[in-house]
């Protein structure tokens, strides 16, 4: 900042007779002795204190240039961050389900994502809570700096009018002779105004600069202007095949009184071709994958159920469709192949959804009055599926799972509202938003992962072997999760009494462990080994030995049900 020009004073008369030479060397004496050394002094005075003052203005503005820098470079690394974690999140939410083979890298992609925004937001927000503290003390300090200039402006105005109003005195005293001219002095002085010449200065020398202001966190779509919205091919073609399964589940479910439709036999036999990924789909490239078929398939049913079917991942239960013996037959050839399609492609996105939905199609009883007869479901048809029993496939469910949770913070969190498509929107919602705007979150949970263990145990696994595999999985992704590994591990392994309910409407009592026929169950206090145990060898229309409580009031319900074992090919893997 440089420093302010002085401001010079000039006499404003002249000696005018020839005698007063002498009359001013005596005058001189005094002015020397009384007035000159007042003003040198103050002089020095305002001297030093002009000095220390520009020091000080100069130390505040490189101080605030450093902070500004700063945190220019962390609002740079935040936005960055959160369009790289909002780019991931989107292709983990919109491709995860439709490519099988390339999930896990998408999903790793944003977990890690989300931890580094969560990282660059925390920096970020220590940065500008630096700058505008340092904002503060620039408007403080600053204040206080220009304060004193004035003032010492003004006190030395008043110094310079006090001194020459003694040498007024003096000249009147001593040289009466030049009355006049200390008339015309005394009037000049009485004329000036320092003040207001010092206003006139600061009035033409005032900076045009804008001062420093504080700012306040925006979202970085704000902050670095918005992008146009990606789409994904797979996610129209997903989108393409819910509709044209939409009118072949609507007739075959018949809801709402509508009448009952079923389809041919070789309709059903084509489209269980095209779930179980053996077939092309007519018209469509050969190389389509069947994973859009099945994710397709999944989202027409949820659709048809009702519009609440689709939120039973995240927490609402769908109501159950119950349908005739023809009717609940087709249906499950079509679950049972879109399985043996999720299984065969390590489909676990649709995998779930499969094993989600099939509780909620249910055969409709023979006796007059069924309210208080348990139904069998869907479910139960494919109870002894190989995929219920893989190590890997339980281990690749967790993982998306927590995939799910950190896509859908971010979407939540950091996605532009306006740069989502509508099939993705639904995504940024399934979070708590209040909750994700009100602090940072490193460990978010969501209803699925709240239900993981629960899901094991309604399918047969027992509760030890549940909670020994769940923390395995999380073991193997400690590394990926960092910090937050300890806090997963403790939300989603439960006490045997806290377990929640798999499927809502689910029996108040769910117990811990019920051991197979053939193999003993290891006791709590032993500890959890890689399980071997057999699945049951169910076929359609069969119980397992151990009975499987049906809903009494609820579709979608599993208490005391066989516990069986993964295969012995994957326990290694666990």
């Amino acid at each position: 900042m440089p420093c302010p020009e002085a401001v010079f004073y000039k006499c404003p008369w002249q000696p005018t007779r020839p005698d007063v030479q002498k009359q001013l060397e005596k005058w001189s004496i005094v002015v020397i002795r009384d007035v000159a050394d007042t003003v040198e002094e103050m002089l020095e005075q305002h001297a030093e204190v002009s000095r220390r003052l520009y020091a000080d203005g100069l130390c505040l503005m490189r101080h605030w240039h450093t902070v500004r820098k700063g945190h220019e470079v962390a609002e740079e690394r935040y936005v960055q961050a959160c369009r790289a974690a909002e780019l991931e999140a989107v292709q983990c939410a919109a491709l995860s389900a439709l490519k099988p083979a390339e999930w896990k890298h998408s999903a790793e992609k944003t977990i890690q994502s989300s931890r580094q925004a969560v990282a660059a937001e925390k920096e970020f927000q220590k940065t500008l809570h630096k700058f505008n503290t340092s904002v503060e003390l620039q408007e403080k300090q600053m204040s206080l700096v220009l304060d004193a200039a004035q003032d010492m402006e003004e006190k030395r105005a008043l110094c310079f009018k006090d001194a020459v109003m003694k040498i007024a005195v003096f000249d009147t005293s001593w040289l009466r002779n030049v009355q006049y001219d200390i008339d015309s002095c005394v009037q000049a002085l009485e004329e000036s105004d320092g003040v207001k010449e010092l206003q006139e200065f600061i009035r033409r020398n005032r900076t045009q600069v804008p001062m420093p202001a504080s700012r306040a966190a925006r979202p970085h779509w704000e902050l670095a202007g918005r992008r146009e919205p990606k789409a994904f091919q797979e996610r129209e073609l997903q989108r393409q095949r819910q509709e044209e399964f939409r009118p072949l589940l609507h007739g075959l479910l018949g809801r709402e009184g509508d009448q009952l439709r079923l389809p041919s036999q070789d309709e059903v036999v084509r489209l269980c071709s095209l779930l179980a990924g053996t077939a092309s789909r007519e018209g469509a490239s050969a190389r389509e994958p069947s994973a859009v078929v099945r994710a397709g398939f999944c989202g027409a049913l949820r659709a048809e159920l009702n519009p609440t079917a689709s939120a039973d991942v995240h927490g609402e239960p769908p109501s159950a469709a119950v349908l005739c013996l023809e009717a609940f037959d087709l249906a499950t050839a079509l679950f049972k192949a879109a399985t043996d399609g999720a299984d065969a492609e390590c489909d676990v996105w649709n995998g779930r959804d499969l094993l989600v939905l099939s509780k909620f199609i249910q055969l409709r009883s023979s006796s007059a009055d069924d309210t208080e007869e348990p139904r069998d479901d869907v479910l139960l048809r494919i109870y002894d599926h190989p995929l219920w029993s893989r190590v890997t496939f339980w281990d690749d469910l967790l993982l998306a799972g927590l995939a799910e949770a950190h896509f859908q913070l971010v979407l939540s969190r950091w996605a532009d509202p306006q740069g989502l498509s509508g099939s993705l929107s639904g995504f940024a919602t399934s979070v708590d938003a209040a909750s994700a705007k009100r602090e940072i979150q490193e460990v978010v949970m969501t209803p699925f992962l709240q239900r993981y263990m629960a899901y094991m145990i309604s399918l047969g696994i027992s509760f030890q072997q549940a909670k020994g595999a769940t923390t395995r999985t999380l073991q193997k992704h400690v590394e990926l999760l960092g910090t937050s590994h300890e806090a997963y591990l403790r939300l989603i392994t439960h006490d045997a009494e806290a377990i929640p309910r798999a499927f809502s409407g689910e029996a108040e009592k769910h117990p811990k462990e019920v051991p197979a026929p053939s193999t003993a169950t290891p006791s709590p206090s032993q500890e959890p080994q890689a399980p071997s145990l057999a699945t049951p060898n169910l076929v359609q229309g069969d119980v397992p030995a151990v009975p499987m409580a049906s809903p009494v009031s609820s579709p979608a319900s599993e208490t005391a049900v066989e516990t069986i074992g993964l295969d012995s090919s994957d326990a290694d893997g666990a």
